[in-house]
């Protein structure tokens, strides 16, 4: 159906069509951003004007397109949902004497910092934070907090909203 959009009906072989998913998030913008692609980045299936394009705003990374949409839930939304916990974090630093603004910067530091080391030491999340934690110390009282208020399965499940809206939204653009 693309084909006949896009091409002269009347004679396609003249024509070349390269089609691919591609998922690009919100922080390419500031050339930050998560490119997801379904073919391997350097390969020959990806053009190079396409891979040159898309590299000047983020990092490309290969998903297998039956885990696009999964992609998408966690690389777009997932952007919302870690701004949500970094003004979450802020709020607690407020409440206890930091500036908005100092709040603001050491919450989304911390996170940057979280990211950073466990990208860089191929380690599980688990086990970072399990060495972060001191006995009695406090990091292990806050964990216990959102283990109460069971933060980790209301982000999981976000993540999952997320993507069963993905698809809903894809069947309403294209009904059966």
């Amino acid at each position: 159906m693309i084909k006949d959009c896009l091409l002269n009906p009347e004679h396609p072989e003249k024509y070349m069509l390269e089609m691919h998913r591609i998922m690009l998030n919100c922080a390419a913008a500031f050339g930050l951003g998560v490119c997801a692609v379904d073919v391997e980045p350097d390969s020959k299936k990806l053009a190079e004007p396409v891979r040159a394009l898309l590299s000047l705003v983020a990092k490309l990374e290969y998903i297998p397109e039956a885990q696009m949409d999964a992609a998408c839930a966690l690389c777009g939304s997932g952007l919302s949902f870690s701004y949500y916990f970094i003004n979450a974090m802020s709020d607690g630093a407020l409440k206890i004497g930091l500036s908005r603004a100092a709040a603001v910067k050491f919450s989304a530091k911390t996170v940057n910092c979280a990211t950073q080391t466990l990208l860089e030491s191929g380690k599980h999340p688990n086990e970072l934070k399990d060495e972060v934690c001191a006995p009695s110390g406090g990091a292990i009282y806050g964990l216990s907090i959102l283990d109460k208020a069971d933060v980790a399965s209301g982000v999981s499940g976000a993540v999952e909203a997320a993507y069963k809206r993905a698809l809903s939204l894809a069947r309403e653009d294209n009904p059966a």
